[in-house]
């Protein structure tokens, strides 16, 4: 019975037909639904589901135009030898569960599904599986694809999983959510350039042999939101230049656990060749795995936020984040090591704004000699940016004792002076320690009063000392140096 019900469908599709008449299919296609099954499909781990799929998808098409519609597939292993292309908007794939409906295939090059040029695509409720090592193909290809989702899927063991390209125009508001993109050969998730607004919700991205998790180049406001990742070799999240250079749209990575990556380049890589405007870091655990180099890798990024986040493990290089071309940083109550492992509380940094502080301790760690610059234009005026140092008081309120400002002092255009200056407090008294500028070097000034018994070795400026053997008061300055226990003044 039920070939002679396939047979009969297939008799309709042949020839002219009402969406009143016999065939299941398409009577379910003009209600906005159709079953695979009703099609020819069966799962049963032997035959191609994937020309079934097809048909499905083009009389749901015919039938429901632009309205698109479910496309459903049966529970069991579903081999697929064929491609499935969707260009047509609103068509979405849906199965009995990311465990119960499996396609499957065996080829090392064939694309499963390729998606081009629509809105509204989607697929829920189903897993897909590649042949593993020395896979070669893409699992899902969506290219050009705009408010598109992928909902409760399982898809592993393609070169890549889910690739989205760019095609004509650039893919816009996608989203993953509830889902594992995992054990791709390279890389699970590839955000092609001008895959603008994706958006992982709950997603697992890890799983050797994968070497990246999530690769995002030339793109604006990526979203990963309650993430997993463990296993990978090369980096959890790599991002690489932003799109957009002049919104600074952000790129978001929060609530998300770092565990057993091996990871060559760091956990989270950002800016590896181009600059990314516009990073926030948050609320992410890291646990490194054998040989991994660094937490969190910035390498050219402007406008970075790094904050409430916690390294539990030593990694090979340093448990602290790289910092490179870096502008624009805050980092705040981050946790670089967990307090078994000598805690370093979180600072409050920020770099090109007009309070840098670090209560109570820095947590930043430089290496390589690149350092932090600080910079303003070149014709500003004023008191100058720099590094400022707090402590609490007996009030329990966070007061600066010292400070390091750089400044740039501008008569005319383009006549810069710049100074450098080392500031401190003596009796609750801001202090200029040591200034350095085109004009000279000037140390901590002194009156003959307060020169006091100073260590050996101590040099400053006593703008009321006479030149003397020991040191006199009542001059009109000179330098002291105290030499010996006493002070020499000349």
């Amino acid at each position: 019975m039920k070939r002679l019900r396939i047979a009969l469908l297939y008799a309709a599709l042949a020839g002219p037909t009402s969406v009143h008449g016999a065939s299941p299919g398409i009577g379910a296609a003009a209600a906005g639904a159709v079953n695979v099954a009703d099609f020819g499909g069966v799962c049963d781990n032997v035959t191609d589901i994937g020309p079934p799929m097809q048909r499905a998808v083009d009389a749901l098409v015919s039938v429901a135009g632009g309205r698109g519609g479910y496309v459903d597939l049966p529970a069991g292993h579903c081999r697929i030898e064929t491609q499935v292309r969707v260009g047509s908007n609103n068509i979405r794939f849906r199965g009995k569960g990311m465990l119960a409906t499996a396609l499957v295939t065996r080829s090392q090059t064939l694309t499963p599904i390729r998606v081009i040029s629509v809105t509204g695509f989607g697929m829920s409720d189903i897993g897909m599986t590649g042949s593993g090592p020395g896979n070669k193909a893409v699992g899902l290809d969506l290219i050009n694809v705009w408010e598109s989702g992928l909902d409760r899927v399982a898809i592993n063991r393609f070169a890549v999983n889910v690739r989205f390209s760019p095609g004509i125009n650039a893919s816009y508001s996608n989203w993953i959510s509830d889902s594992f993109i995992t054990m791709a050969n390279a890389t699970n998730i590839d955000a092609q350039a001008g895959t603008n607004s994706l958006k992982l919700r709950n997603v697992a991205i890890g799983g050797s042999p994968a070497q990246r998790g999530v690769k995002v180049v030339d793109s604006t406001d990526f979203n990963a939101i309650g993430y997993n990742c463990e296993g990978v070799s090369v980096a959890c999240i790599d991002i690489d230049a932003t799109r957009d250079t002049v919104n600074n749209s952000t790129h978001h990575i929060a609530n998300g656990h770092h565990e057993n990556n091996t990871s060559s380049v760091a956990d989270i890589v950002v800016g590896a060749t181009r600059t990314v405007y516009g990073v926030r870091v948050e609320n992410i655990f890291f646990s490194a795995g054998a040989g991994a180099q660094y937490p969190i890798k910035l390498v050219n990024a402007h406008n970075v936020t790094l904050e409430n986040n916690i390294v539990a493990s030593g990694y090979a290089i340093s448990q602290y984040p790289y910092i490179g071309n870096v502008s624009n940083l805050s980092a705040q109550a981050n946790r670089w090591q967990l307090p078994s492992f000598n805690t370093v509380l979180g600072a409050d940094v920020r770099i090109g704004g007009a309070d840098l502080s670090a209560p109570p301790a820095s947590n930043l760690e430089v290496q390589g000699g690149s350092g932090i610059t600080v910079a303003r234009d070149a014709n500003g005026t004023g008191s100058g940016i720099g590094l400022t140092f707090r402590q609490k008081d007996a009030r329990n309120t966070w007061v600066p004792y010292g400070s390091l400002r750089g400044s740039l002092r501008s008569a005319v255009p383009g006549a810069v002076t710049a100074e450098l200056t080392l500031k401190g407090k003596v009796r609750g008294v801001d202090t200029d320690y040591l200034t350095l500028d085109d004009t000279g070097f000037r140390p901590l000034a002194k009156t003959f009063a307060n020169l006091g018994a100073a260590s050996n070795g101590t040099f400053v400026y006593c703008p009321d000392c006479a030149i003397a053997n020991p040191c006199a008061g009542n001059g009109t300055g000179a330098f002291a140096k105290r030499l010996n226990g006493a002070w020499i003044c000349n």
